[in-house]
């Protein structure tokens, strides 16, 4: 261990926080996709009931039309998708232009974020009733740790408690406290979905599996990858959900709002220039 200064973020700017720090040297921009964006563990939600489509009929016996619980809040949120993606810090990272203090406040943010998001999901699996959304759960925590600790070895943080979040990433981590705090957990897997399905899109739309980024390739083609397939599970879920009374569609698409925002926010408040 070596006793030198770590950075703190306030609002847009860097404050120096003296500490003991990790002496190792980071070998590399990237560690691996973000567990926020990731969707490996979702096969952990198979054999939940909620899996199963319910039978829903309208007064007359006849299936009822209407748009699935999945394809109305993406369609809601649509003007949210765009914020995101002209945001300076995605654009930044499109061009291979963006400031490396900026890429660096992100990630410090991100580390701190994914931190304290655990603890959001250790309340939420000790909420949940349904064995697989808790097993779900349970696996994410654990995917969360063991990001957000390479995170801190990599960017030489020993104390969380030194790095001052922005208002948007604070804000990000108080939504998802309220939602594991008050409501079904299965509202917390309606949170999840919009940065797993947003950072694809984003991906999509500026060629993240092929494009040239600069130094920021890499971690582009692993967190931007237009692979989304995990989150049609996702969508599965809380669409059944839905249709066998668990999930209220007007609070659904609070909850799957304020992750958006988070993620728009959280990107638009990244020092670019």
């Amino acid at each position: 261990m070596l006793s030198v200064f770590h950075l703190s973020l306030f609002g847009f700017g860097f404050i120096f926080v003296f500490s003991s720090v990790y002496s190792e040297t980071p070998s590399t921009m990237s560690i691996g996709r973000s567990p926020r964006s990731a969707t490996h563990l979702v096969h952990h939600l198979d054999a939940s009931p909620l899996m199963v489509a319910a039978d829903v009929t309208d007064a007359r016996g006849l299936k009822a039309p209407r748009t699935l619980l999945s394809e109305y809040l993406w369609q809601q949120t649509q003007q949210h998708h765009n914020q995101a993606l002209q945001s300076g810090f995605v654009q930044g990272i499109r061009n291979a232009s963006l400031n490396p203090e900026g890429f660096g406040g992100y990630m410090l943010q991100d580390s701190v974020f994914c931190y304290k998001a655990s603890n959001n999901i250790a309340i939420a699996e000790s909420n949940a009733t349904d064995p697989f959304i808790k097993q779900f759960l349970q696996k994410t925590l654990k995917s969360y740790q063991e990001y957000y600790q390479a995170l801190f070895n990599t960017w030489h943080i020993e104390d969380a408690s030194g790095i001052k979040l922005g208002q948007a990433c604070s804000a990000y981590i108080a939504h998802e406290h309220n939602v594991a705090m008050n409501l079904n957990s299965v509202y917390f897997v309606v949170a999840l979905i919009p940065c797993a399905k947003l950072w694809p899109w984003i991906g999509q739309q500026i060629a993240a599996d092929t494009g040239n980024f600069g130094v920021y390739t890499k971690w582009v083609q692993e967190n931007f990858s237009p692979d989304s397939s995990g989150v049609t599970k996702y969508e599965t879920l809380i669409n059944n959900a839905e249709a066998q009374g668990v999930i209220n569609r007007n609070e659904a698409l609070e909850v799957y709002t304020k992750s958006m925002m988070g993620e728009v926010n959280f990107f638009g408040s990244i020092k670019t220039i």
